[in-house]
């Protein structure tokens, strides 16, 4: 999987985008400007049935697709920015989705790295004693790309958790 940080401008207009959701609680700031350019069906999406629980997901689709990713409670969502990073990979790839743009709440290089880090981790799979992959085992999402406010940063953050990732 190729993992890149990009800044909110670089955001390609196709790609698939996760936002968070908090449970019990309004729509993160990414997640509010989707839900304009979606005339409100990420907050129908949320009023319906989903309400923001951890390892949840709802999935909107009007011309470019939207994951609400559950984050749970948002005062332990900073702690828990892995396994949500992790959550959102597995859910996205799924359904499907090769391109992943994930937008965090926190903008910052290490919650960057850690998101990274989580999701790659998300991404593991163990094959070692199986005869041939099988196609639907393959994973279907190649690319995910973290919103970060310094890209280069995160870069660098993510070179220490990426070594521990490969042992």
């Amino acid at each position: 999987m190729d993992i890149q940080f990009i800044t909110e401008a670089a955001v390609a207009s196709d790609a698939a985008v996760a936002v968070l959701a908090f449970e019990n609680k309004p729509l993160s700031a990414a997640a509010r400007r989707f839900d304009e350019s979606f005339s409100g069906a990420l907050s129908r999406a949320f009023n319906a049935r989903f309400k923001g629980q951890k390892e949840t997901h709802a999935v909107v689709s009007a011309g470019r697709t939207v994951l609400i990713i559950g984050a749970g409670d948002i005062e332990r969502a900073p702690l828990a920015i892995e396994e949500i990073a992790a959550y959102a990979y597995r859910a996205a790839d799924a359904i499907g989705v090769e391109t992943l743009v994930l937008h965090l709440p926190d903008t910052g290089a290490e919650a960057a790295a850690r998101a990274a880090f989580g999701a790659r981790l998300g991404a593991y799979r163990f094959h070692r004693h199986k005869n041939f992959p099988r196609p639907a085992e393959q994973p279907a999402l190649h690319t995910l790309q973290i919103v970060a406010a310094h890209p280069e940063l995160a870069r660098v953050a993510y070179a220490k958790h990426s070594a521990i990732a490969d042992g």
